[in-house]
């Protein structure tokens, strides 16, 4: 049995509802529609509305069809058309300013390209039923929300971010929230997200924790890079790269074009020229432009600049599996294979580290270590590290998922997300059946002690101990695992 619940917002009343206790707002606009002359600018106030506006459906996403059929046994998008694509979605426990909970907003992931708030994973009942006000946003992706442009603004998609944390600061007490205590929080892209977000002075002041999933600050483009990329987008369409050259091209033909792009920096006779590109893997990615995002993330964390907030970070053990699985490489990392990619350094040498640490690995596992570490765990513990030496004003926590997916067989990309919004029955293409309660009891009681409190319930990260919550089937502190690779990469200074 559900009830009608109504909020007057400064544009307008919305009208969510209630359901077994929790109240859910779906679809609210933090900016106005993203069409003609705003589709490449940054973000701008919502237009006001007269009468009650219905939300209780999710409002439109960035995508604009479902992932191919070969990905989509173990990944989907949700599509659902429309300009308006810059909107967020609410459960909360109760609708009094007198309450003041917490608040958890979550970025989705994607790799920049696809997700939305709307995916059924990232459903925050659970939060609620705890004391947490959850949210979830929607933000440009692809070239609407990455491309750089020769007239406009850089990073609007993290703009976007910026914009909905501003209109939680503006709005979540009519929705029981305390702006003073909001946790923004992510998984993969959404993880890399808030990596750039602690970079950047614009998103100052806007949340007091931040949670990590699976990313750190390494993924930015060079201003230099991104240029390139932009030539290569003008070369598949045949357009200038201008904000007027785009404003009116449909999303599923922009989708088109970002599809040319690896086809294209493949076949260029000079790999060296892409090199930035192969070692970060996506060509549609925040830029540091000098402005928005005015340094490399790693540079402003290595002189303890960025924001100053508390912050879990970690991984999965095996992220990259996910990647070997999806592409189909299971069983196909051959030497070639390795040496083509093993950029970082001497393929002979990678190996020879890697043997150490996991002396029992084969050549595919070994490939899909140097991949996680280079691309989620080194970059994780770059920032716990910057943050650690911060002081005692910054607390520090760092994880990992250690519990092994039947699918992908292993502890791939993504696995911990159903754990820590104890959803497990809406993941079933990467979980498989009967994931262990245990482990989403202690990895989400974690997140919520750490939104609540800023402790998830184990000893803080630091330079001697550097202890880590191993998530697993039985659960443990651990000190300094993987400390050999650990080593390799903070000897090459990555």
């Amino acid at each position: 049995m559900s009830e009608d619940a109504i909020v007057e917002l400064k544009c307008g009343a919305v009208r969510g509802v209630k359901e077994d206790n929790i109240f859910v707002f779906k679809g609210i606009p933090f900016a106005a529609p993203i069409d003609g002359h705003n589709r490449f600018l940054p973000p701008i106030p919502p237009n006001p509305w007269t009468g009650v506006r219905d939300a209780t459906q999710f409002g439109p996403t960035a995508v604009t069809e479902d992932a191919h059929p070969s990905i989509r046994q173990y990944i989907y998008d949700i599509v659902i058309p429309g300009n308006e694509i810059l909107n967020l979605n609410i459960w909360t426990p109760s609708l009094s300013k007198k309450d003041r909970y917490p608040v958890f907003v979550w970025i989705h992931g994607g790799g920049f390209i696809t997700g939305s708030g709307a995916f059924p994973l990232y459903n925050c009942a659970q939060f609620a039923k705890k004391g947490i006000v959850g949210v979830t946003i929607n933000y440009r992706l692809g070239i609407e929300g990455f491309m750089w442009l020769k007239d406009e603004v850089c990073n609007r998609g993290l703009l976007d971010q910026i914009c909905a944390l501003e209109w939680v600061r503006d709005n979540i007490e009519l929705f029981g929230g305390d702006p003073n205590l909001v946790t923004v929080a992510g998984e993969s892209a959404g993880s890399l997200s808030i990596a750039n977000l602690l970079a950047m002075p614009k998103a100052k002041g806007l949340f007091k924790r931040a949670i990590l999933q699976s990313g750190g600050g390494h993924q930015s483009l060079s201003l230099s890079t991104a240029q390139k990329i932009t030539k290569v987008i003008e070369q598949v369409s045949g357009l200038s790269a201008t904000r007027e050259s785009f404003e009116n091209i449909p999303r599923n033909k922009l989708k088109e074009y970002q599809d040319q792009i690896s086809n294209v920096i493949n076949q260029s006779p000079d790999p060296a020229e892409w090199t930035e590109y192969r070692q970060k893997f996506m060509s549609l990615q925040p830029v540091v432009d000098g402005d928005t995002l005015p340094d490399f993330p790693p540079k402003i964390f290595s002189s303890d600049r960025g924001l100053d907030v508390d912050v879990l970070v970690g991984n999965t053990t095996e992220e990259w599996l996910f990647q070997i699985v999806l592409f189909g490489l299971k069983d196909k990392i051959t030497d070639e294979v390795f040496n083509s990619h093993a950029i970082w350094d001497d393929p002979e040498k990678l190996k020879s580290i890697y043997r150490q640490e996991y002396p029992n690995g084969d050549l595919s596992y070994l490939y899909c270590a140097v991949w996680t570490d280079s691309f989620f765990r080194i970059p994780g513990l770059r920032i716990a590290e910057s943050n650690v030496r911060k002081g005692k004003k910054n607390k520090t926590f760092v994880y990992q998922l250690a519990w092994k997916s039947p699918i992908l067989g292993g502890a791939g990309h993504g696995t911990d997300i159903a754990f820590t919004f104890h959803n497990l029955s809406d993941w079933p293409h990467i979980m498989g059946p009967n994931p262990p309660v245990s482990v989403a009891d202690e990895m989400h009681n974690a997140w919520v002690a750490f939104i609540r409190d800023g402790n998830p319930g184990w000893s803080e990260y630091d330079m001697t101990n550097r202890n880590v919550m191993n998530f697993d089937l039985v659960s443990s502190v651990v000190k300094d695992p993987f400390s050999i690779t650990r080593k390799y990469w903070e000897e090459k200074g990555y």
